[in-house]
């Protein structure tokens, strides 16, 4: 990032992004996944570190858990413990 902020980069970075479709059906999952993992490597490798030293944000993980037990809500609720695997 700081290459990128002597370079004059960054702003122009922000200025394009929220230009970018990230929407599902522009960029799949399986792409975006991809992607992140890249990023992770790439990234990760530069500051000395391995993917697995990188955590999710929580927000993130919130996010993840709502999409996926949402369409159950009245399933968990039913069975406390129920265990559900992604």
């Amino acid at each position: 990032m700081i290459r990128l902020d002597k370079a004059g980069m960054v702003f122009k970075i922000y200025k394009i992004f929220p230009g970018v479709d990230l929407h599902p059906d522009a960029v799949p999952d399986r792409v975006m996944s991809y992607r992140h993992e890249h990023l992770i490597g790439r990234f990760g490798t530069e500051v000395n570190e391995g993917a697995e030293d990188f955590m999710t944000l929580r927000a993130v993980v919130h996010l993840a858990t709502a999409l996926l037990l949402d369409p159950d809500d009245a399933l968990v609720e039913a069975n406390p413990g129920l265990i559900r695997t992604l």
